[in-house]
């Protein structure tokens, strides 16, 4: 049996421990005997879920990667890594810390300091979780649109990959290595784009919206921006991406992060409507419903007001009419009666 990541570890633990505080809060806080759900609970598990989803489809999307890249059987020496300007100047070390590269230490790291301390110190720490939880959701579906559509030569020589590439693979056998090996699932070919530095790119993301620096900013803030360009170089020195993936990875976090907070903050449609519903709070739900009255009883009494002044207007216009016609009947009687008048005369 193959050993655990400790990245897997870690975001069992972040997805755990935020299971038990959705329990918590609901149970222990709540004043009702039975076991009921609140509404930030119910969002919560629903991001969750969202979350092993998208990843499984990020995984099917790794299977069609492991497939598809090239393979040289039988020739160790193919297929040689693409041309990169990066590589070119960075050189190829990968130190090991616990058994770990440093990229994936950098994201324990991110990830534990939002399940320790973010999580239950944060006041708005289930909201926090489900942005992460729905960014990184909204990264794994989008991800899956470009590992397996063009495949690259592995950058690096990994003993699991230099395997690979030098023996066939039917799709059936792809998908039971990357698929049914455990969790995560693990692929060779997997590169547009890299998974590690939009993880990085987004948890820091997070922290800046939030301002989960509690009162150590001008430490914290500096230290985790350090920290994601040390994954980056990490990336490069340990050839586990091209420079386009690292690139590319930049631009869909801070272009995903742009798209959830406009969506989220005042978008309209349907997609708007869900986003905001399944990352707001209950407090904010309220305030914006109060809102929305406040909005739709003054459209009401716009409306009224105007109905009432048209109703004055339609009043007092009919009541001119009947004033002329009024005036117009008494003429007509008045001139007929003259005309009789002066008929009898003569």
């Amino acid at each position: 049996m193959s050993s655990v990541h400790p990245l897997l570890l870690s975001l069992y633990f972040l997805l755990t421990l935020s299971s038990f505080f959705v329990w918590y809060r609901t149970y222990y806080t709540s004043k009702k005997p039975k076991f009921s759900l609140s509404l930030s609970s119910r969002k919560t598990l629903i991001s969750i879920s969202l979350w092993f989803l998208t990843y499984y489809l990020m995984g099917l999307a790794g299977t069609i990667a492991y497939y598809r890249f090239p393979r040289f059987p039988g020739n160790d020496k193919y297929p040689e890594p693409l041309p990169d300007i990066f590589f070119e100047f960075v050189p190829e070390v990968c130190p090991k810390v616990f058994g770990q590269n440093i990229q994936s230490l950098i994201l324990i790291i991110f990830y534990t300091y939002l399940t320790l301390l973010i999580l239950p110190f944060h006041s708005h720490g289930l909201k926090i979780l489900r942005h992460f939880l729905i960014l990184n959701s909204l990264m794994f579906l989008t991800r899956s649109t470009t590992v397996s559509i063009t495949s690259l030569p592995q950058p690096n020589y990994t003993p699991k990959c230099l395997y690979a590439q030098n023996a066939t693979s039917t799709f059936s056998e792809s998908f039971n290595i990357v698929m049914l090996s455990g969790f995560p699932p693990k692929s060779c070919g997997d590169l547009i784009y890299s998974g590690h530095a939009s993880c990085a790119i987004l948890s820091m993301l997070i922290f800046e919206y939030h301002k989960c620096y509690f009162s150590y900013q001008k430490i914290l803030r500096p230290l985790g921006w350090g920290l994601v360009g040390i994954a980056i170089v990490s990336i490069f020195t340990c050839r586990s991406h091209y420079g386009v993936d690292v690139i590319l990875a930049g631009y869909f976090s801070f272009g995903l992060f742009g798209f959830f907070k406009l969506r989220v903050e005042g978008g309209e449609g349907f997609l708007s409507e869900k986003l905001k519903w399944l990352a707001g709070d209950e407090e904010e739900m309220r305030e914006e419903g109060s809102g929305v009255e406040v909005l739709k009883n003054s459209k009401n009494r716009r409306r009224r007001n105007t109905g009432e002044a048209t109703g004055e207007r339609e009043s007092l216009v009919k009541g001119l009419d009947e004033s002329s016609e009024t005036d117009s009947s008494v003429e007509n009687y008045g001139g007929t009666t003259s005309t009789n008048t002066i008929s009898a005369n003569v």
